[in-house]
């Protein structure tokens, strides 16, 4: 077995680290109020790695909100939700109008609150709770940048697999506050099947809701 070499072999960085993601060409490191991101290809003692500490001055809320799809990473901040390649960074709030209204509802936020996101059909999901309690949940459309509400979706986490032979998205939901229940979200996009008119806790799913200018409709929260 190797030993740790606690001398030599390690980067430092200026704040606690709390979120780790990985892109073709660098690896970010999230923080409190910041992130950072190592460049190069071979680690410490002998390495070649270029650490830069910050390079974006947006911090990350909760490190569930950490997903990456398509060579990006997506994560949710209290400056907005970002995506990243590790190149350059866009803020998909300020690109879909919904800046205000997510700087006012992170305003409120405390520890108790988590922030999840996941990815499904090339449209990022995104639900934040306090606790138990559901505060809100968007679908975001990745081409376009329209935001739609999700009502109902009680979420901690996501992660991805398989359904039969379809590629699935799942998640961890507190919809039942003694236990955390996993769900899928394929059948969030079945608006014509009458066999999802209620979520699996039995609420009642409700029309879509579309953000003026955009030309898609965001499903009802479905289990």
């Amino acid at each position: 077995m190797t030993a740790w070499d606690t001398t030599d072999a390690w980067n430092d960085f200026s704040l606690p680290v709390i979120g780790l993601a990985s892109t073709k060409n660098v690896m970010l490191v999230f923080h409190d109020g910041m992130v950072s991101r190592i460049r190069g290809n071979t680690p410490p003692p002998e390495e070649d790695m270029v650490v830069d500490d910050p390079w974006q001055k947006v911090g990350l809320l909760d490190p569930f909100s950490i997903t990456e799809y398509m060579d990006q990473i997506y994560f949710c901040a209290a400056e907005g939700v970002f995506r990243t390649d590790g190149v350059s960074m866009d803020d998909i709030t300020l690109k879909g109008g919904m800046l205000r209204y997510w700087l006012d509802l992170v305003s409120n936020a405390t520890s108790t609150w988590t922030f999840a996101t996941g990815i499904i059909r090339n449209k990022l999901i995104i639900s934040v709770m306090d606790g138990t309690t559901f505060k809100d949940a968007f679908i975001i459309d990745l081409q376009s940048y329209a935001w739609g509400r999700l009502s109902n979706m009680k979420v901690t986490s996501f992660w991805t697999g398989q359904y039969g032979n379809a590629d699935e998205t799942y998640f961890g939901s507190r919809a039942v506050t003694s236990e955390v229940r996993v769900g899928r979200l394929n059948t969030i996009f079945d608006v014509d099947n009458s066999a999802y008119k209620s979520d699996a806790d039995g609420t009642a799913v409700g029309p879509p809701w579309r953000p003026r200018s955009t030309s898609w409709d965001a499903p009802g929260s479905r289990r």
